[in-house]
C-alpha cells in the first residue's frame, strides 16, 4: 500500500502495476537508418573517388598535349591542336605486355590531319621522358 493518505485504494490495480511502455526504436528502424546511412557514405566516397579519377585523367591529357602537341612528328602526323584521351585498357594491356615491370601509358591522340596512339613511360611529374607515337602501324620516337 502507498504512503500517500490521498491516494484511493480501489484505483490501484489489484495485481501491481502494468509493464512500462517501450520506449525507443525497433530493430527494423534501427537497422532501416544504419543502412541509409551506410549507403549514403558509400555514394558518397564512390562519387569522390570518380571525380578524383576525372579529374587526375584530365590532368594527365592535358600535360600530354601539351608536352608532345608541339614537336616536330606530331605535328607532321597529326596536324596542330593535338588532343589525348587516356586509353586505360590499352594500357593495361602495354603493360602486360611489357612483362608488368613498366609503368605505361596508352593515349589516343588526334589532331587537325590524323590520329593515333601515344605510348608514353617514365614519368616524372606531369612530364614523360619516353614518348612513342604509333601513326597507321608506324612508330616513331616522339622522346623529348
Amino acid at each position: 500500500m502507498s504512503d500517500n493518505p490521498y491516494a484511493n485504494p480501489q484505483s490501484q490495480p489489484r495485481f501491481g502495476s502494468p509493464p512500462p511502455q517501450k520506449k525507443g526504436m525497433s530493430c527494423l528502424k534501427m537497422f532501416l537508418i544504419f543502412a541509409g546511412i551506410f549507403g549514403f557514405m558509400t555514394l558518397l566516397c564512390v562519387g569522390c573517388g570518380f571525380g578524383l579519377w576525372v579529374f587526375g585523367t584530365g590532368v594527365l591529357e592535358d600535360a600530354v598535349a601539351r608536352q608532345f602537341g608541339d614537336h616536330p612528328i606530331v605535328q607532321r602526323e597529326l596536324g596542330e591542336e593535338v588532343e589525348a584521351k587516356l586509353n586505360f585498357w590499352e594500357s593495361v594491356l602495354e603493360k602486360d605486355a611489357r612483362g608488368g615491370t613498366d609503368e605505361v601509358l596508352v593515349f589516343d591522340v588526334s589532331g587537325s590531319e590524323g590520329s593515333g596512339r601515344l605510348i608514353v613511360e617514365d614519368q616524372v611529374g606531369e612530364r614523360f621522358r619516353v614518348g612513342t607515337l604509333v601513326v597507321d602501324g608506324q612508330q616513331f620516337d616522339v622522346s623529348n
